[in-house]
């Protein structure tokens, strides 16, 4: 098993050391570096030449692990243990300064934000196991001091109880161990907290009559509801707040255009029209606090500076959103949009959100009257690509993978195209078969065939009949006696295509226009050469393709005019004058 670690350099020797153990472990070759290994008796010739041959894949590991800047530290000796000892003394050499400087990092030692408590641990133990190798250990009671020392204000509780342990009981494992479980315990309660809805009961206030005890039906027709016979209940009216992120803020500052109907405010005078309230109160998800509303009244907004800060104010008549120039006029093309692709694809009116998804989409890549640009550019600052679009409601064959098909299940499964992909790159299939939606760049279309809309409703509409895929089976045929009732309507394109056919058949020859394109191979080795017709995504690689393919659509085949020499690199539209070059 091939294994790297990173190379070592003039700040990595701690990591490294550690990874170069293990890696030597994996070899069967660190008792030979530690010198725990010694060498056999020369009688024994397997065992030597095995522990010749570890010993040289042990040197060979080390070397070929260090950066080439420090590669000259050991590369006159050939022996594993003198280059780990080398090494060692190089990058820890056993100096006082060396020593005060772990010293500085063991009592500076903090956690990081974020930081689990066992890897903070781990930190501490590392400097430690340094120092106690450059012969200047840290007492047990220093090292559970530091580990504590430095903790977030969320374990001040636990760090209190431990504080009255026993001195024998205060020692650094059983300290993480305490540290770890409160760690577990904090980040459930943090998970329980940021639920994404709280939901407060609001007490109101309800006057219910009572039915009469001889008729549970009816109600007694002589009582009154009084003060004796009306019973007060109290019906739960739930109050939702969503927070989804916190952030501080000044007192003073206001949040503009958050969606909300409502919005709260801490003081009472910026509020016009008070209307004191009683029996409300609400509370918000993050940390679950609670508080009562007061009132409720209308803040009025004054812009300074409008025209600096591209702010302009447009004044509606209340109770009529159709003014709004920019959400409800939107809302209203989309809607009118939806109507017609549902129409036109023949789909039921439960694809309205696949349509609004489908028209949003495409409606931010193509250009408005308003703009050069599109949606998309001018948000992204790329232009965007319309070449893979399909037609809303077009039949698609989503293929299905080998390794989720059977022997004589088919290589694809007939759909509706509804859309396209939402964190993919893809398409979305409507599977009328099995009743669910897939996305998948697996595809092909047939954007000709569509399900047809449904009839006006006049009179002079002509009786069709669809055929609708109804069984799971892909083998289902219909019987003799249906074949002879049901037709499938042709499109005008599909007729238009019979009659082109005709006439190409009639024809004898038919001018086109041919591409060149030369292909280099990656390792350079040749270049193919292919031919196109422009316009067409058909590709030619020999004469005899060329032929068959005008021989079968009755255009002059002229060998002259292809070359399919690698010598020549050009590329491009294809004359009598180029080739005669090329030749």
């Amino acid at each position: 098993m091939e294994s790297s670690i990173e190379y070592l350099e003039a700040d990595n020797y701690s990591s490294w050391r550690t990874d170069m153990k293990v890696l030597l472990m994996e070899r069967n070759c660190w008792r030979i570096v530690t010198g725990t290994e010694t060498k056999p008796e020369d009688e024994n010739y397997k065992e030597l030449r095995d522990f010749n041959s570890r010993k040289d894949k042990a040197y060979s590991t080390i070397y070929l692990n260090v950066s080439k800047s420090y590669r000259c530290v050991i590369d006159d000796i050939e022996d594993p243990v003198a280059a780990w000892k080398r090494l060692e003394e190089h990058f820890r050499p056993n100096s006082r300064a060396r020593v005060i400087g772990l010293t500085d990092d063991f009592f500076s030692c903090r956690i990081n934000p974020q930081e689990e408590i066992g890897i903070y641990a781990a930190r501490i133990r590392s400097i430690v196991d340094q120092l106690k190798d450059a012969g200047k250990p840290i007492s047990e009671w220093y090292q559970a001091f530091q580990l504590i020392r430095f903790l977030p204000p969320e374990f001040n509780g636990i760090v209190q109880y431990i504080y009255r342990w026993d001195d024998n009981e205060f020692k650094f494992d059983k300290i993480l161990q305490e540290l770890i479980a409160e760690e577990s315990r904090l980040k459930q309660s943090i998970k329980d907290q940021n639920e994404t809805c709280a939901f407060q009961s609001i007490e109101r206030n309800i006057s219910k009559t009572p039915r009469s005890k001889s008729k549970p039906s009816s109600y007694k027709k002589n009582i009154q509801p009084t003060k004796k016979n009306t019973k007060v209940m109290k019906s739960p009216n739930t109050f939702i707040a969503e927070s989804n992120l916190s952030q501080d803020y000044e007192r003073d500052a206001w949040i503009l255009d958050t969606a909300a109907t409502s919005h709260f405010c801490s003081k009472k005078s910026l509020l016009r029209n008070f209307r004191p309230v009683k029996n409300l109160t609400m509370s918000v998800a993050v940390g679950g606090v609670r508080c009562d509303i007061k009132g409720i009244g209308t803040v009025r907004m004054i812009f300074e500076n409008n025209d600096d800060l591209g702010i302009k104010a447009e004044r509606t008549n209340v109770y009529s959103p159709q003014q709004n120039g920019v959400a409800e006029r939107y809302n209203y093309t989309a809607v009118d949009a939806i109507k017609v692709m549902l129409n036109s694809s023949g789909l039921s009116k439960g694809f309205w959100a696949e349509a609004l998804l489908c028209h949003t989409y495409v409606w931010n890549r193509i250009c408005h009257s308003n703009q050069s640009l599109t949606p998309f550019e001018l948000y992204s600052g790329h232009k965007p690509s319309v070449k893979h679009l399909k037609a809303f409601g077009s039949t698609a064959y989503a293929g299905v993978p080998k390794q989720l098909r059977k022997k004589f299940d088919m290589r694809a499964k007939k759909g509706i195209m509804v859309g396209y992909a939402l964190k993919t790159r893809g398409y979305r299939i409507w599977l009328p078969n099995e009743r669910k939606i897939v996305e998948t760049i697996n595809v092909s279309f047939d954007e000709d065939n569509m399900l047809e809309p449904n009839g006006s409703g006049a009179a002079l509409d002509p009786n069709k009949k669809i055929i609708n895929v109804s069984s799971n089976s892909e083998f289902d045929t219909e019987s003799e006696e249906e074949s002879e009732h049901l037709s499938i309507p042709r499109t005008p394109k599909s007729q238009s295509s019979e009659q082109e056919g005709a006439s190409n058949n009639s024809k004898t020859s038919e001018i086109v226009i041919w591409e060149r394109k030369a292909v280099p191979r990656k390792d350079r080795s040749r270049t193919d050469i292919y031919y196109y017709i422009q316009g067409s995504k058909d590709r030619f690689h020999c004469y005899k393709d060329i032929e068959e393919y005008c021989k079968i659509h009755n255009l002059e085949y002229d060998k002259a005019l292809f070359n399919f020499s690698g010598k020549d690199k050009y590329s491009g539209i294809v004359t009598m004058e180029e080739e005669n070059q090329s030749d």
